[in-house]
């Protein structure tokens, strides 16, 4: 989650988007993005500038994609593997999504 107070403030931020940067993050990691900002705050995610973003609890952004699954069950499980309660899915991949007339549907 972004850090917005933390952004407005930062001479690091403000310095990052006048040289363009994001640029070189992205010859740095070989990285081709297709998701506009999203690759932005991801490549700024990559060069470790924590104080930029909040850390949230994955029950905050419970993710339903299986696609990534067999790659690497360790890294995949941290990210799946939520306590209840969840308070907000993240639908990608084509997953189904919750309803009110199956809430429940994705009990582990």
């Amino acid at each position: 989650m972004l850090h917005l107070t933390n952004m407005r403030r930062s001479k690091l931020y403000k310095r990052i988007l006048l040289n363009n940067a994001v640029k070189e993050y992205a010859e740095k990691y070989q990285f081709r993005g297709t998701r506009a900002e999203q690759d932005f705050f991801v490549l700024l995610d990559a060069e470790h500038h924590d104080e930029l973003f909040y850390v949230v609890p994955c029950q905050w952004n419970r993710q339903l994609c299986h696609f990534k699954a067999g790659f690497n069950t360790i890294v995949y499980n941290s990210y799946h593997q939520c306590s209840k309660p969840i308070y907000a899915y993240h639908g990608n991949c084509h997953s189904k999504m919750p309803t009110m007339d199956d809430p429940y549907q994705f009990q582990e």
